[in-house]
């Protein structure tokens, strides 16, 4: 499976980032992993989700 960003999806967790960085330095990059492990997750085994 492969998985694209639209550029909607790219601002978001951009401006995520920042957030998150503003709360404490290095939670946006935690927050990064968690995004990847998330897509990952996705693209190895995407009928254990739910089609919103």
């Amino acid at each position: 499976m492969r998985l694209f960003y639209t550029d909607r999806t790219i601002d978001d967790i951009e401006i995520a980032f920042s957030w998150y960085e503003k709360q404490r330095k290095g939670l946006g990059h935690e927050f990064i992993d968690y995004v990847e492990q998330s897509v990952k997750n996705i693209c190895s085994a995407p009928e254990m989700y739910q089609v919103v």
